[in-house]
């Protein structure tokens, strides 16, 4: 196994081997023949609870029955998305929260941050690992439910309708060193990439992946517009966008800031800055602050 420590414990692996390697087989011994894998990929079959319907509880299945585990039992607040994910996985669904099953290994909560405590609130008491799947939000709210309590966090923007066609980085913690170990094996079973955040560390990564995704996403989204009121193909800038992700593995995004503000051409911006005022005033006011942003950035040390 590779690990790479990264502040955070990461491991990037292409093999598993379980605690418990006679109880389940994963990779057939033919396909470690072919050299794909150095050695068996060894993991536990594992019954699982999901509750949540959404993007995330809906990637969350596809991967677990990818990775031969069971889902069990669906669990949520809409019926017809209930039966509809418990019908494509052979699973028992369910609306009523207290008919959730007993005596089952592991329980995921895969559901908005906002929708946790309602979730919790209409649970039973639980004996299995309980998990939640949220970047904001504190382990220690699943307490109230199992002593054994921890996080799968998939550290990815998930859709249900796109599946992911990269590894999802899986992040875990956990209240006991047991359950840590578990929620590893889980998390190894699903991903070559995983590792290990605590509450703050996950609270920061949210974050950093809101910068990373969502805000540039609303870039793309303002390139769109703009491409698409003068009748040019957006397709046009997606090697530009393909190019800055590239340059980024493993460098800091600073070195590579380019740009009319990166360099401090005013003239620039201003011809940029007339031609949105004639289309957008809130566009042109969001270039003048990115543009700001991006000279103080580039004036100033880290």
């Amino acid at each position: 196994m590779h690990q790479v420590e990264l502040g955070l414990v990461i491991f990037h692996h292409q093999f598993l081997r379980c605690r418990h390697p006679t109880l389940c087989c994963h990779i057939p011994l033919k396909l470690c023949a072919k050299k794909q894998y150095s050695e068996l990929l060894y993991f536990e079959m594992m019954e699982i609870v999901l509750i949540g319907t959404g993007n995330v509880a809906a990637v969350l299945a596809g991967m677990l029955q990818q990775a031969g585990h069971q889902l069990v039992q669906v669990l949520g607040r809409n019926a017809a998305a209930v039966k509809q994910l418990a019908d494509k996985y052979g699973a028992e669904g369910s609306t009523d929260f207290s008919a959730i099953r007993q005596h089952v290994p592991l329980y995921i909560i895969a559901v908005s941050d906002t929708a946790i405590p309602e979730v919790l609130a209409q649970l039973p008491k639980l004996k299995g690992l309980l998990v939640h799947t949220a970047g904001s939000v504190s382990m220690q709210v699943l307490a109230t439910v199992s002593p054994n309590y921890g996080i799968l966090y998939p550290l990815q923007s998930l859709r249900k309708e796109a599946p992911p066609t990269a590894p999802v980085p899986l992040l875990t913690d956990a209240a006991t060193p047991d359950d840590l170990a578990l929620l590893d094996d889980i998390a190894r079973s699903l991903s070559p990439i995983t590792g290990h955040a605590n509450d703050v560390q996950r609270q920061w990564l949210h974050m950093a992946a809101i910068f990373a995704n969502n805000f540039t996403n609303l870039m793309y989204g303002q390139a769109y517009n703009i491409c698409a009121a003068q009748q040019v193909p957006f397709e046009l800038l997606q090697p530009l966008m393909q190019e800055t992700v590239n340059r980024l593995t493993n460098n800091d995004p600073k070195q590579w800031q380019t740009g009319p503000a990166a360099r401090n051409d005013s003239g620039t911006i201003a011809k940029h800055l007339a031609l949105l005022q004639t289309q957008d005033a809130n566009m042109a006011a969001m270039y003048q602050f990115l543009s700001q942003q991006v000279s103080h950035w580039m004036q100033h040390k880290p």
